[in-house]
């Protein structure tokens, strides 16, 4: 197995994931570890602006995403007990994507951790980051499988961690040691 990449990243949600295609396309080796398996069930980045749209077009999965994604979002509505209030939603500027639409959060994912694979990504799945090491001109990153336990080390100079705003900083992680 290829232990030495231009970049590693952690976490293949939508930021992961598009940070992979992008990288994979410029010609860089790049490794993508995912610590759950997908897909996975989130509620969170159901609706997806209207001004994010061409973003999809450009990483390659716009058409999936049209074929799967709800109705055009035209209206907002705030509820509480048993009020109800309604509002229009402005349309975008651009003639192409004028309003969002919602796609479900593991539908979303799989296309782009598919993309991202399709664009020469290496993906890693489900994998855990152990620990971090300065090992000179690269980092060295251990990682466990999820399922087996197994390690493996992947070396790289760019490390990206990509992963959601409600986990803890890895330096902050009990469990993830970062030797300098």
């Amino acid at each position: 197995m290829q232990t030495l990449f231009d970049a590693v990243i952690f976490g293949a949600g939508p930021a992961g994931s598009a940070a992979a295609i992008l990288l994979a396309r410029a010609g860089l080796a790049v490794a993508l570890v995912e610590k759950q398996g997908f897909p996975r069930r989130k509620v969170c980045g159901e609706c997806i602006a209207a001004s994010n749209l061409p973003l999809l077009d450009a990483l390659g999965i716009g058409a999936a995403f049209e074929a799967n994604a709800g109705p055009e979002l035209r209206q907002v509505a705030l509820m509480r007990a048993q009020t109800c209030i309604v509002a229009d939603l402005p349309p975008a500027p651009h003639q192409r994507y004028r309003w969002g639409r919602a796609l479900g959060r593991a539908t979303l994912d799989a296309l782009l951790l598919e993309q991202a694979r399709s664009s020469g990504a290496h993906v890693l799945q489900p994998w855990r980051l152990s620990a971090i090491e300065d090992a000179g001109d690269v980092q060295r990153c251990s990682l466990q499988a999820v399922d087996s336990g197994a390690r493996i080390a992947l070396d790289c100079p760019l490390v990206i961690a990509a992963n959601g705003s409600w986990e803890p900083l890895p330096a902050t992680r009990g469990a993830l040691a970062v030797v300098r």
